[in-house]
């Protein structure tokens, strides 16, 4: 099946710049639906309009700034790569743009690498948006399961607890995350608890084992794998 073509919002005052990067894209084979703005109530408008999977932005607009252009697309549509398309930007406003969350810049008198440019912007952002939404998918089986899962980072803070284990503490998430996990269980402390976190950490293996809580005198199943960037995943 064929594409749909990505949507793409171009700001561009000067008619003939316009159609030298509109025939560049065409010419490139990349399915693109171009829409142009030529000013700033124009964009405006084009942005409350719909949403767009890529915007192109010269740098100079008569009375509208490339930065104020990009502060506003950021606003209203988070997350769309924008990539500006101007004259002689310098090394120092080059840099600033990319700060400020451009997602990349080609000078027009070198358009041979617009089509590359914009090809790269969409890529990414489709992987983004993908990723995105595995983790929604993932984060939405965590918080059914019946078991606790928790989410400790290097610093054994909790990052990620699940409802289940919400329930299973008599807590909200909101009361241990961000806290240090021997601070909210001292009790736990010393205890093959905590070894079996450390062992898991330290060797970057799954460890699988029972541990004795006695505050609440209860024997519990706990499995325990590494995490990025060295904290631990534990399901109980």
């Amino acid at each position: 099946m064929t594409p749909s073509p990505a949507a793409v919002l171009h700001l561009e005052d000067s008619d003939l710049d316009a159609e030298l990067i509109r025939d560049r894209l065409e010419r490139s084979g990349l399915p693109l639906a171009l829409d142009r703005a030529a000013a700033r109530a124009e964009f405006e408008g084009r942005l409350a309009a719909r949403r767009y999977d890529l915007i192109l932005s010269d740098y100079q607009v008569p009375g509208f700034e490339g930065l104020e252009a990009l502060e506003l697309a950021r606003a209203a549509q988070p997350g769309v790569p924008f990539v500006f398309v101007s004259g002689a930007l310098g090394e120092e406003v080059a840099v600033e743009t990319l700060r400020r969350g451009a997602t990349d810049y080609v000078l027009k008198e070198r358009l041979a690498r617009l089509a590359p440019a914009v090809e790269r912007a969409l890529a990414e952002a489709a992987e983004r948006a993908e990723r995105r939404r595995a983790e929604g998918r993932a984060q939405a089986i965590l918080e059914s399961m019946s078991e606790a899962f928790v989410v400790l980072d290097a610093g054994w803070r909790f990052v990620y607890v699940n409802a289940a284990f919400e329930r299973m503490n008599g807590v909200r998430r909101g009361d241990v995350l961000g806290r240090n996990h021997w601070d909210v269980y001292p009790d736990a402390r010393g205890t093959r608890l905590e070894a079996g976190y450390r062992r898991a950490a330290a060797d970057g293996a799954t460890v699988e084992f029972e541990n004795h809580y006695g505050p609440w005198d209860r024997w519990f199943a706990l499995k325990v794998y590494p995490a990025d960037g060295g904290g631990v995943c534990v399901q109980v």
